[in-house]
């Protein structure tokens, strides 16, 4: 998280949910990525930066700093 802490997120990319159609109102830095929290049923903004694991296709893929 931006306070530092580490957030464990249920997520997915591409979520038309609550799209409005007016747009961002904000331009997204190259190192964040949009997502859609399942749990939280929001959207959360990922610093790729600082990302530590994803798991996807029963796979886990951890990135070193």
């Amino acid at each position: 998280k931006k306070d530092g802490s580490e957030r464990v997120i249920n997520c997915r990319t591409k979520v038309k949910k609550y799209v409005t159609g007016r747009g961002k109102k904000f331009t997204l830095k190259k190192n964040l990525k949009r997502v859609f929290d399942l749990k939280k049923d929001g959207y959360r903004t990922i610093n790729l930066k600082t990302l530590k694991w994803v798991r996807a296709d029963k796979k886990e893929y951890r990135f070193e700093r």
